[in-house]
């Protein structure tokens, strides 16, 4: 019988061939791995982003912004605010190098019935951990680690926004990947596999399966129900990573949703019990995404470098 580990890697490896995909890894994963990259939190620290789940909208900006400050992100950390929204976008920017970045975002909000645990308050109350787990080593890009607003109301106003004042003042060339959690943590983390970037994706496939981490490979189809659509009017699920994917910036949405669990998003009402987040399946999210957003500072660059040549 094939393990369920062995089940999940077959899932994203066939994905990868079957998109055509297959590329070379630009850094050598193993050696990387094995020299601990990033500073990694006890589960503990991590699992405890997830107790007291703010319900309004403002106390949840405030939290993130009190869970930075917590990790060392103050003098960094700025609310932008779109004009129309009555929340503001939370960065916290880490600096690198290079002005080039690296963005990792989760929407902050909620829908209007539920507590928002799963969809989003699972995604982000771990940008600050990430933070945390990547701010000890000099890197060469420039990270931004954003609890995006209004994504669940508005069809991503906060993303769409921060993306348009991207393209305003320096262009979009600077922004190398973003990194989309949403709503991580109700068991084995998996991926939008036929939305992402596939150099994105073949990294993180590398790195899972190096640090043997499960990753499933869990797509959404098409829905003509008005309620489950997004703004594309094409997908049942809304994920930040289309403002930039639409501009052609490499994306990557992980998640951790099945043909079970997507019910939390088409019937937020569901969505309101602690209890659905599995502890030990959320901290190994956070490993396996600590991990890939150190590999991605050395990949892009060596990747680039190759198509130079």
């Amino acid at each position: 019988m094939v393990s369920r580990l062995a089940a999940g890697w077959i899932a994203v490896l066939c994905c990868i061939a079957l998109i055509g995909c297959a590329r070379l890894r630009a850094v050598p994963i193993e050696s990387f791995v094995a020299d601990v990259p990033v500073a990694l939190a006890d589960a503990d620290q991590i699992n405890g982003g997830l107790a007291d789940v703010p319900l309004s909208l403002s106390e949840r900006a405030e939290r993130l912004r009190e869970m930075f400050r917590a990790v060392g992100c103050s003098n960094d950390l700025s609310d932008q605010y779109d004009g129309h929204s009555e929340y503001p976008n939370v960065i916290c920017t880490m600096p690198g190098e290079t002005s080039r970045i690296i963005i990792v975002g989760a929407q902050f909000d909620k829908p209007r019935y539920g507590s928002g645990i799963v969809d989003n308050w699972s995604g982000t109350a771990m940008l600050p951990a990430l933070y945390a787990a990547l701010k000890t080593r000099p890197r060469t890009h420039t990270y931004q680690f954003i609890g995006f607003t209004d994504a669940t109301r508005k069809h991503r106003v906060g993303s769409r926004y921060f993306v348009r004042k991207l393209v305003e003042h320096k262009g979009l060339h600077f922004v190398r990947a973003m990194v989309n959690l949403k709503g991580v943590g109700l068991g084995d983390a998996a991926v939008w596999s036929n939305r992402a970037d596939p150099d994105l994706l073949l990294d993180l496939s590398s790195v899972g399966e190096v640090m043997e981490a499960t990753l499933r490979d869990v797509n959404f189809r098409r829905s003509e129900h008005p309620l489950l659509i997004s703004h594309s009017r094409e997908f049942p699920f809304i994920a930040d990573a289309e403002s930039f994917r639409r501009f052609g910036v490499p994306t990557i949405t992980i998640h951790s949703f099945s043909a079970d669990t997507i019910r939390l998003i088409r019937a937020s009402r569901h969505d309101v019990d602690p209890q659905l987040i599995d502890p030990d399946a959320y901290y190994e999210t956070y490993r396996l995404v600590a991990v890939y957003l150190g590999y991605l500072d050395q990949s892009i660059d060596a990747r680039g470098a190759q198509a130079a040549n």
